[in-house]
This record gives C-alpha cells, structure tokens and sequence, in this order.
C-alpha cells in the first residue's frame, strides 16, 4: 500500500479504498474492497478488509496505466570497505 500511496503522490491523485461488500457469517466473513486512482480502479476480496485492500494495491501496481516513479535506490548497509569489519 506504500508503493500505491507513493504512485498516487507522484501523479498528484489521492488513493481512495472503498468497502463494496461484507457477507458471510461473523466468524467467516469476506470483504470486498474496491481502490480508485484517478480514473481507474481494481475489486478485490479477502478474509479481511487489510488484506482486501493490499490485494487491490498489488492488482492497481501490476495493471496501472499511470506514469510511475522511478525506483528508489536501496541505501547499502555495508561499508564498500569489507576490511572495516573484518576482526583483528
């Protein structure tokens, strides 16, 4: 859901999730939620409303037509100096 809010934030368009559905007896419930970008928006259903709303994330992230940022750059943890760490 991270990467759909960063997605959202570099189009300039807010996320909206949405709960269509809740059936199903109260120890077995599932939800459908539904996430609208802008002019587009993705339907999915799970045992929760968190998890229906990440499965929507992952379907909006894989089908999007919208501009996407570029990927971020992971900050090495390690020195490039490997003798740094190396006992002595």
């Amino acid at each position: 859901m991270c990467l759909v809010n960063e997605l959202a934030r570099f189009n300039r368009i807010q996320p909206q999730y949405k709960l269509l559905d809740e059936r199903g007896p109260a120890h077995c419930k599932l939800f459908t939620v539904q996430l609208t970008l802008g002019d587009q928006s993705w339907d999915a259903e799970s045992t929760s409303i968190k998890k229906a709303q990440h499965a929507a994330a992952s379907l909006a992230l894989s089908e999007t037509t919208l501009p996407k940022p570029a990927a971020r750059q992971t900050k090495n943890l390690l020195s490039t100096n490997p003798s740094k760490y190396a006992p002595v």
